[in-house]
C-alpha cells in the first residue's frame, strides 16, 4: 500500500513539473516572446459591450403613400431608426455599383415612398456599415442615408458632406413598415415657405418644450465611476503611480511615457506613447476604438451623451471630435478630441459636464418665425447653449 502511495506521489510530482515547464514556456511565449525579447506593448481599449449611440441619426423623414411624416432630435427618431435598421443592414450588404445622382434625381428619390435619415456629421460609409454589422456599399462618406421602395424592390441612396448624391440598386425586396403617430413635415425643396433655405431643411414644428438642463457638480477624480475608463487605457488606480499638480491628479506610466490627467473641473488629458502601433486601420475601425474608450465616461455625464461631430484621417492618423448631446440635441460646448494611430489612442482631450433635467421646460421660437432670420441656403438646427446661471436651454441656431 505504501509503495502505491509513493508511486502515485512521484507521478503527481512529475506531472506538476511538466505543467510548470509548459506554463513557463507559454507565459514566456505570449508575454516576452520565445526569444526573451519583450514585444511592443499595445495600449488600446479592451473590447467591451457598448451601445453605438454615436451613430444614431438625429433627423428622419418618412414618405408613405404620398404623405411625409418625420421626427428630429431624440426618442422618436431613434425608434424609427430601429424599425428600419434590419432593412438598412440588408441594403448595405446587397448594394451594387453605386451611381452618381444629379440634384433633380436626388430630390425625386426623396419623393418616393421610403425613409431618409440625417446624421450630425458626414460619417464614412464604412463606419455606418460597421455599426450596422453590414458590408460596406462603397467608399466615401454620408451625411444622410435613405431607402426607397418601389414595387417591392429597395434602393439605397445617400448624400455626402460635399453635397454629391449617390444611389445603388440592391438585390433585395421588402415592404415599407408603417409608422403611425409621426407628425407631418416637408423638406424645404417641397414647400414655398422653404424657398432660399437649404433644400434639406426639415420643416417640422417643435410642439413640446425641451427640458432646461442643470449643470451639476462632477464626482471627484477618485470616484469609482472613472475606473472603467482608466482601466481601458491601462491605468489602474490601485497600482499606477500618480502625483498631484495643484488640484489635478496625474497618473503616470513611467516605463512607456504615458500619462492621464484628471482635473476637478472635468478636464481629462491623456497622452500616449509612440509604441504599440499596428498597421494602419480604416477610419471606421479607429472610430470604434475611440468610442469604446470615451463611452465609458457617459455614466458621469448624466443626461449628456457623446456623438461624433467631425472626423478625418491624414497619413495614418485619425482625429475624431465628439460633441455632447442631450435628448438628441447637440450642446454648444467644446468638443472632445481623440487622436488615434494604427488602432492605438495617442492623445485625448475632453471636458466632462454632468447634466440633469431642471424643473422647467423651454419652448423655442416657432419654426416659421425663426426661419425668417436664416441666411440664404442655410438652415436651422436646435442647440443647447450654456447661460450665466449655469442652466442650458435649447433654441434655434443657424447651420449650413
Amino acid at each position: 500500500m505504501k509503495e502505491r502511495v509513493k508511486t502515485a506521489a512521484i507521478i503527481l510530482l512529475g506531472l506538476s513539473a511538466l505543467w510548470l515547464l509548459w506554463r513557463n514556456w507559454v507565459v514566456g511565449s505570449v508575454f516576452t516572446g520565445r526569444d526573451g525579447i519583450d514585444p511592443p506593448i499595445q495600449y488600446a481599449p479592451a473590447r467591451r459591450d457598448y451601445t453605438p449611440s454615436a451613430a444614431v441619426p438625429f433627423k428622419c423623414a418618412v414618405m408613405l403613400d404620398g404623405t411625409r411624416t418625420g421626427a428630429q432630435y431624440g426618442g422618436e427618431t431613434e425608434a424609427v431608426y430601429e424599425v428600419y435598421k434590419p432593412i438598412l443592414t440588408e441594403a448595405f450588404g446587397s448594394a451594387r455599383s453605386p451611381a452618381v445622382l444629379g440634384e433633380a434625381a436626388f430630390w425625386e428619390e426623396l419623393s418616393l415612398d421610403g425613409v431618409f435619415f440625417e446624421f450630425s456629421a458626414p460619417f464614412p460609409l464604412s463606419l455606418l456599415a460597421a455599426w450596422l454589422s453590414a458590408d460596406n456599399p462603397g467608399g466615401g462618406d454620408a451625411v444622410g442615408v435613405g431607402l426607397s421602395f418601389a414595387e417591392g424592390g429597395v434602393r439605397l441612396f445617400w448624400i455626402d458632406g460635399s453635397g454629391a448624391c449617390y444611389r445603388a440598386e440592391t438585390a433585395m425586396s421588402a415592404e415599407q413598415p408603417e409608422l403611425p403617430g409621426l407628425p407631418p413635415c416637408l423638406f424645404a425643396f417641397e414647400s414655398e415657405s422653404g424657398e432660399g433655405l437649404n433644400p434639406l431643411q426639415l420643416l417640422i414644428e417643435e410642439p413640446l418644450p425641451r427640458p432646461v438642463l442643470t449643470v451639476s457638480p462632477l464626482p471627484g477624480y477618485d470616484d469609482p465611476a472613472y475606473i472603467p475608463f482608466l482601466e481601458a487605457l491601462e491605468f489602474f488606480p490601485q497600482e499606477t503611480p500618480f502625483y498631484m499638480r495643484e488640484e489635478t491628479k496625474v497618473y503616470v506610466d513611467v516605463d512607456n511615457g504615458r500619462s492621464c490627467e484628471l482635473s476637478p473641473g472635468g478636464l481629462i488629458v491623456f497622452t500616449g506613447s509612440d509604441n504599440g502601433a499596428s498597421a494602419d486601420q480604416s477610419i471606421a475601425a479607429d472610430a470604434l476604438v475611440a468610442w469604446e474608450a470615451i463611452s465609458l465616461l457617459e455614466p458621469i455625464t448624466g443626461l449628456a451623451r457623446f456623438s461624433i461631430s467631425r472626423m478625418s484621417q491624414t497619413d495614418g492618423t485619425t482625429v475624431i471630435e465628439y460633441m455632447l448631446t442631450a435628448g438628441g440635441v447637440p450642446l454648444l460646448l467644446e468638443p472632445a478630441v481623440v487622436e488615434i494611430e494604427g488602432g492605438v489612442i495617442r492623445k485625448m482631450t475632453l471636458r466632462l459636464f454632468h447634466l440633469s433635467a431642471g424643473e422647467d421646460g423651454f419652448i423655442p421660437l416657432p419654426l416659421q418665425q425663426a426661419l425668417e432670420l436664416v441666411p440664404e441656403n442655410h438652415r436651422l438646427e436646435l442647440r443647447y447653449s450654456l447661460h450665466d446661471n449655469g442652466m442650458m436651454r435649447a433654441d434655434w441656431a443657424v447651420g449650413s
